[in-house]
């Protein structure tokens, strides 16, 4: 019986394996999987990370739709309904590209013989010819969990000695294998919590033509830049009522012993995380505490911060600031941000939220397709009578979502 099981799992690898690329057009967008186990990665037996195309064209809102894959990473298991759905509507140009993406993604699961492809990376890989690769990334405990006649894990030793030198003009996939450790190294900490405590963070922001930046340790891309004021995360109603009188110009009465301690607490690991940060002593007196809430990440992290003035918060498109230089921290887009964060401190709820979005989305592709096709009034009727309802449900969604998305009151606030 084992032999038989083995025969038909290795029949049926044969049957669904796809043609993973060694070498990519000079214009098209491509998926790849990086799967990884301690100091080894899955390679093709060609020594090459599984990729495989998803369009020979690419869309011109790509970082929509690379957003939208990250949501839908939270639920591969849905992928056959999602592109089953896409396909009913596949006119539309953006369904079309996402359907793609998805046929994709299902190639790789058949392929690899795993159903979960890991995270997306927040950034897709171009280079100069045209190409894209958008990679996904995944920590696999158990090596024998992937089995496959055409793959194999090698060190990633061998795939660093592969690298190409600064001074060639490399493909996407040779800058994909370039920056392989930088992928797992970020893959590693976004889902890494910090240890339980009180912290004070620091926003600082970029914006672009398209998106806003939001400026992360790279040990941790899930918080802001931070520092721990203390071991307990919670703030007593007595220590908020000493914020809430700073941050109100109120005249402060002699402050209790405990207000005394947090006090002290806080201005210690303001100016450590200020310090760190190369704000000059003159420059930290014109920064604020966010005073409206304390941030209850979860239930052992909370975080208070600190904003600079209006005029510093973010950097217009054209300005620098050398923090955003530094190779200490990274950018991630706003929504990439919220999403790693959420889904750190709040997985259960990120996984629900990313799900529904992805799939009302689909079904607003869906309804609009049947507006468009609609030959009677009746059927018009009923198509906007559902794409109302859609609506509806889209919104009371996304009531929920900025309920949590604590990151849109601090903007507001700073800016």
């Amino acid at each position: 019986p084992h032999m038989r099981r083995s025969m038909k799992k290795g029949l049926k690898n044969f049957f669904q394996s796809v043609k993973f690329h060694r070498n990519l057009k000079s214009r098209g967008v491509y998926l790849a999987t990086i799967l990884y186990h301690g100091d080894h990665i899955l390679v093709t037996g060609e020594d090459n990370i599984p990729v495989v195309e998803v369009d020979d064209t690419f869309p011109s809102m790509l970082n929509l739709d690379l957003h939208w894959f990250m949501k839908v990473s939270c639920t591969w298991s849905d992928l056959r309904q999602l592109r089953q759905d896409l396909d009913r509507c596949a006119s539309a140009s953006s369904a079309s590209f996402r359907s793609r993406l998805l046929q994709a993604a299902i190639q790789l699961q058949n392929s690899l013989g795993v159903q979960d492809l890991g995270y997306v990376y927040h950034t897709a890989i171009k280079d100069s010819h045209g190409s894209i690769v958008i990679p996904t990334v995944r920590q696999v405990k158990d090596p024998k969990y992937v089995q496959s006649s055409s793959l194999k894990w090698v060190p990633i030793s061998r795939l660093q000695r592969r690298r190409m030198s600064a001074a060639e003009d490399p493909s996407a996939l040779e800058r994909l294998l370039n920056r392989i450790p930088e992928i797992m190294h970020y893959n590693h900490n976004s889902t890494k919590p910090p240890p339980q405590g009180l912290y004070i963070g620091y926003l600082k922001l970029c914006s672009s033509m398209d998106s806003i930046g939001v400026l992360v340790p790279k040990g941790n891309p899930n918080m802001l830049p931070h520092c721990r004021i203390r071991d307990n995360p919670n703030v007593s109603s007595e220590e908020w009522e000493w914020v809430r009188r700073l941050c109100s110009g109120e005249e402060d009465p002699k402050p209790s012993q405990a207000q005394c301690i947090f006090r002290d607490q806080l201005i210690r690991a303001s100016k450590r995380l200020l310090n760190s940060l190369d704000v000059s002593e003159e420059d930290a007196l014109q920064h604020r505490l966010f005073c409206t809430e304390v941030l209850e990440l979860d239930n052992n992290v909370s975080m208070l911060l600190l904003v600079p003035p209006v005029e510093d918060v973010c950097c217009a498109p054209g300005q620098t600031h050398h923090l955003f230089q530094q190779d200490s921290f990274l950018t991630l887009p706003l929504q990439v941000f919220e999403l790693v964060h959420m889904t750190t401190f709040q997985p259960h709820f990120f996984d629900q939220y990313a799900t529904l979005s992805s799939q009302l989305e689909v079904e607003n592709f869906l309804v609009q397709h049947q507006c468009r096709e609609a030959f009677s009034d009746s059927e018009l009727s009923g198509a906007k009578h559902r794409q109302l309802r859609i609506a509806n449900f889209q919104q009371d969604l996304e009531d929920i979502w900025r309920g949590a998305r604590w990151i849109m009151d601090v903007l507001q606030y700073a800016r």
